[in-house]
């Protein structure tokens, strides 16, 4: 995925946005797609 946005981003035919992945993982200053181990 990287090398074709890379490709494309020096292309004048199409304009190549960055994912706001930050964003998308902050929920309350805590990363939601963290994998931790549920205390039982």
């Amino acid at each position: 995925k990287s090398s074709v946005l890379a490709h494309l981003a020096n292309s004048s035919l199409c304009d190549v946005v960055a994912e706001p992945i930050d964003s998308w993982t902050n929920l309350n200053g805590h990363n939601i797609l963290v994998n931790k181990k549920l205390k039982k």
